[in-house]
């Protein structure tokens, strides 16, 4: 049974906010190299309805449909994503799309498949500023690389016209499962063993010849070094945002209250810590935050390697310099 598309429902929400054009911002996350639209009048105005939150009631760029009302779109993401919902501004006039059909990893459709069951399907409604939003299923559009969005007709004219095309969602920032951190880990830890082998080879009798090699070697190791470690910063990034939010949440519902007793009375100087707005003196209560910063500090790192964030040993301990090995450290 097809869907509908809905209005959020709070009359005090602003559909212009800055929070909203975050959360509507998986454009970003699109291929546009690969992404293709078929039946479309314009080559490569498909591409243009794929913009930010702010530019959405900008009519200037569109998509129309050529031979007829139909438009199929290929959209490949650069990473996986998680698709939450999609909002389709169209034109007042019968042109808007009148119906919505999703396929999930099926990459390069055309016409020819679109006689296959979508993961998804909606009955939509005119929206020409963007306030109805198609609420896809959680778990059918969870790890999504690829995603076909078919319009097999409009509300009764010859071509249908498409504004805006909105992807509301979250990126899975799996750095180090990424082929880009696999191939630069390989890569330094290729290079320190050669470098290694060598100055265990060679020792102190090295020749200019072999010295040059080596300096090369490791201005090489010294660079890659210094790529991992930006690979890195968007983990750590990742990590402490999410840290960040979920404190700021849980510190908001449990703050002043006993959430935990103690096997153990804590240090004088760390007192003011665990029982931060507690009532009463017993100091065997535990305040939220207490609590919060010992589960972080054990249980963080088991959470980076489940959620792919955590490199092996090898590459941290290659990239812990950010700029490679001393200089003649292999000489």
């Amino acid at each position: 049974m097809a869907s509908r598309g809905k209005c959020c429902g709070d009359p005090n929400h602003q559909h212009d906010d800055p929070e909203r054009g975050i959360q509507y911002s998986l454009y970003t996350k699109i291929n546009t190299n690969d992404l293709e639209c078929l039946n479309e009048s314009t080559e490569g105005s498909g591409k243009l309805v794929f913009k930010p939150w702010e530019d959405r009631l900008n009519r200037e760029s569109f998509v129309e449909s050529d031979a007829d009302e139909e438009l199929l779109f290929n959209i490949p993401f650069t990473g996986s994503v998680k698709l939450k919902g999609i909002i389709v501004i169209g034109d007042s006039s019968d042109s808007h799309p009148s119906k919505m059909r999703l396929f999930k990893n099926r990459e390069s459709m055309t016409f020819d498949d679109v006689a296959l069951i979508p993961d998804q399907e909606f009955e939509m409604q005119k929206d020409t500023e963007g306030l109805l939003e198609y609420v896809t299923k959680v778990v059918t559009f969870n790890h999504v690389t690829h995603l076909t969005i078919h319009f097999p007709k409009n509300f009764g004219e010859e071509h249908t016209r498409i504004y805006y095309i909105g992807l509301k969602g979250l990126t899975w920032l799996m750095v180090y499962r990424t082929e880009r951190y696999q191939k630069l880990k390989a890569e330094v830890e290729r290079q320190s063993k050669r470098l290694e082998k060598r100055k265990e080879t060679h020792g102190d009798t090295l020749d200019k010849q072999q010295k040059k090699k080596i300096e090369r070697e490791e201005d090489k190791l010294k660079h890659n070094n210094r790529d991992l470690s930006f690979v890195k910063m968007k983990s750590m990034f990742a990590i402490g945002f999410a840290f960040t939010a979920l404190l700021s949440m849980f510190n908001n519902i449990f703050d002043g209250r006993v959430v935990a007793r103690l096997p153990f009375l804590p240090l004088t100087w760390i007192q003011g810590l665990s029982h931060r707005n507690l009532p009463g003196d017993d100091y065997y209560d535990c305040s939220f935050i207490f609590l919060y910063i010992l589960c972080t500090m054990s249980i963080r790192q088991n959470i980076q390697k489940l959620l792919g964030f955590a490199p092996s040993r090898a590459a941290s301990k290659q990239g812990n310099n950010l700029f490679g090995p001393a200089p003649g450290q292999f000489k």
